[in-house]
């Protein structure tokens, strides 16, 4: 129970750091070190863009996996998903606690050994129900396009580092930089579409309705009929 650990789409960003910050930190010695909420301490352990006194510093996270739980929401549905759990620090190299998916994964062995307050179970909820109530509360809708911007630009850097040669060689460099273009193009298009929303007459439910069905749709627009490859039903 080192430290929060997020995975979703970008969409979600601002609204998943907002909500931990209001979360009291769930570990006595972590609030002693002075990290007194559940984003303290998951900044210190898996800061995106850290240097010390950087206030504009934010935790990192994941990109949601495609064979989880949430698949068929995001992928299949194109409903925007986020995954919070609390788990160990990145001092331990393995995906999951060695008893994951085992029959000694038991409600004695959390309550004896994993959390045995609950506390940090506690924590998780919390943040999640800020994450409701931020939802639920706004007029607009909280997700930030232009994060999402940023994160296809990320995906796009990680695959041109793991495969770009590959995919140069066998489709053009003219075609592989299309890529880059298109994602330019959306951010520009991100950026517009955030200033729009200075201006929403936010007394008139009609304007409200057409902002927030926009951002709903988002999603969506990246969906492909004939799933991953290899995968059809993702």
């Amino acid at each position: 129970n080192d430290t929060l650990d997020v995975s979703g789409t970008p969409l979600m960003y601002s609204v998943v750091y907002e909500a931990a910050q209001q979360v009291k930190n769930p570990n006595p010695k972590e609030i002693q070190a002075g990290r007194s909420t559940v984003f303290d301490t998951w900044l210190y352990n898996q800061p995106l863009n850290f240097s010390q006194g950087d206030k504009t510093a934010v935790p990192s996270i994941r990109a949601p996996g495609s064979g989880s739980d949430h698949a068929p929401l995001l992928q299949k549905a194109g409903i925007t998903v986020v995954d919070i759990e609390y788990r160990y620090g990145s001092k331990y190299q393995m995906s999951q606690y060695p008893l994951y998916h085992t029959e000694y994964e038991t409600f004695d062995l959390v309550k004896q050994q994993v959390d045995r307050n609950f506390e940090f179970h506690a924590a998780v909820g919390r943040v999640g129900a800020e994450i409701a109530r931020h939802l639920a509360d706004s007029r607009i809708l909280p997700l930030n396009v232009t994060n999402y911007a940023a994160g296809l630009e990320n995906c796009r850097l990680t695959l041109h580092r793991d495969f770009g040669t590959l995919l140069e060689e066998n489709l053009g460099l003219d075609t592989y930089n299309k890529l880059e273009s298109v994602i330019k193009g959306f951010a520009q298009d991100a950026s517009r579409f955030e200033a729009l929303l200075e201006n929403v007459d936010k007394t008139n439910p009609y304007a409200l309705r057409e902002i927030n069905d926009k951002l709903l749709l988002l999603e969506k627009a990246f969906l492909h009929p004939d799933g991953l490859p290899a995968r059809p039903l993702k």
